[in-house]
């Protein structure tokens, strides 16, 4: 019992320092004078986790794989992630051409290109994760012996074989360069949107909901995989609602633990509402 009492909570204790690294980086995001200092913080705070993670990793292992390939396929790459998205981000926004608005709607889609490249490239494995297979993760989430590495190519897992398996990085990247895509997209729109703002100014939507109505939305659309198949992450989900509607949500990771303390039948009040609304209007609709 003590055994599995401590591999318990060696397990929570790294899914807690991945949670912590989320909050940190909310607060980052809230702090920064600019996106440039707001990537660099972000880079340092995600380097600083896995060189944690790969300290504990070494040091202790794991007592199953199951467990190992939970930490590399859902704990590592948290801020793996983050630290893929937010290099690439402080890159782009370095490189930036501050020529003609055509020059800088060519680079950002150059950009786009060169993602779209690596989504067709890996198309079978990007399958794979999207439809929540598992039948390979011994394969892809597992440390090989040393033996079994290619001798030839200079993948990650190759280079560091103690804390990286064949598709971890692999994996990361798919989620940093969809949320990377989405960061593009929206500032190729704002070109468009900007030429379209009336007075000079842009239009906002007013939320006349409580924040914690407009937090479960966004947790609602993120987890439905209705927005970028499924890519973006929360953080940019709450930004573009904030963005709509001119709202600050705060720390949203710290209310979502708030909905989830809800009682069962209640957890989902304000979806809930919605239904019960847009039902309702059909009915007036019918009569």
């Amino acid at each position: 019992m003590q055994l599995e009492i401590l591999i318990l909570w060696s397990t929570m204790k790294l899914k807690l320092l991945a949670d912590n690294l989320l909050e940190e980086l909310s607060r980052i995001e809230r702090s920064a004078p600019s996106i440039i200092e707001r990537s660099r913080r972000s880079i340092q705070s995600c380097r600083v986790l896995l060189s944690k993670f790969r300290k504990e990793i070494i040091q202790k292992g794991f007592q199953s794989e199951s467990d190992e390939i939970q930490f590399f396929k859902e704990i590592k790459q948290v801020p793996l992630v983050e630290l893929i998205y937010h290099k690439k981000i402080y890159q782009l926004e370095i490189c930036f051409p501050s020529s003609t608005s055509n020059r800088q709607k060519k680079f950002i889609k150059e950009q786009l290109e060169t993602y779209n490249q690596f989504f067709l490239r890996n198309i079978d494995f990007g399958q794979y994760t999207q439809l929540s297979h598992t039948h390979f993760d011994n394969n892809y989430f597992t440390r090989k012996p040393i033996d079994e590495l290619p001798i030839l190519g200079f993948s990650n897992y190759v280079e560091d074989p103690e804390f990286s398996t064949p598709k971890d990085l692999t994996l990361a990247k798919f989620k940093a360069y969809g949320k990377l895509t989405l960061y593009l997209n929206e500032k190729l729109h704002s070109f468009t949107h900007n030429g379209n703002a009336v007075n000079g100014k842009a239009q906002h939507l007013r939320w006349t909901g409580t924040k914690i109505d407009l937090i479960e939305l966004v947790y609602a659309l993120q987890a439905s995989g209705a927005i970028q198949g499924g890519e973006s992450g929360v953080k940019e989900v709450a930004s573009a609602c904030e963005s709509l509607f001119n709202v600050d949500l705060g720390n949203y990771y710290r209310k979502f633990i708030e909905l989830r303390s809800r009682k069962l039948v209640e957890r989902t009040r304000f979806i809930d509402r919605l239904k019960s609304s847009l039902i309702e209007r059909m009915k007036e609709a019918d009569d």
